[in-house]
């Protein structure tokens, strides 16, 4: 079996600062890029626990904003040429950073055992593994 490896290259310098309203949502549409939020799609935030409702195509859709832990960022990525081969090379630029994003389940707040949470949980978890321990 032939390994082979690829590189991918994030350029830093095209990172602006205004604010993004990036949502989690629990499916895929055959749509990548910005969406007129404010006029298709309409939350209403509950009064408790601070979940948001709203629904896609009929859907009912719950959700909650979830922060990015201390020390990291979110990024949104847009490649710069697409790659005509998986072997090729990839240059992807830094559109945007955030530190929040809304996480939508179907019908319910994505739990605790949902892939996301578990990954930013993961992160806390990996610093205290990787710090030195005190004798």
């Amino acid at each position: 079996m032939t390994q082979t490896s690829q590189t991918i290259e994030v350029t830093l310098s095209s990172v602006t600062e205004t604010e993004v309203n990036v949502q989690q949502l629990p499916f895929s549409t055959d749509y990548n890029g910005p969406a007129n939020m404010k006029e298709y799609f309409t939350v209403v935030d509950s009064a408790e626990d601070g979940i948001k409702e709203s629904s896609f195509r009929g859907r009912p859709l719950q959700g909650k904003e979830t922060l990015i832990p201390a020390g990291y960022s979110g990024i949104i990525l847009k490649e710069s040429a697409s790659s005509s081969e998986d072997q090729e090379d990839r240059r992807m630029m830094i559109q945007h950073k955030f530190n929040k994003f809304t996480h939508w389940g179907l019908e319910h707040v994505p739990g605790a055992d949902n892939c996301t949470q578990k990954s930013l949980a993961w992160l806390e978890l990996s610093r205290v593994l990787h710090s030195p321990v005190d004798e």
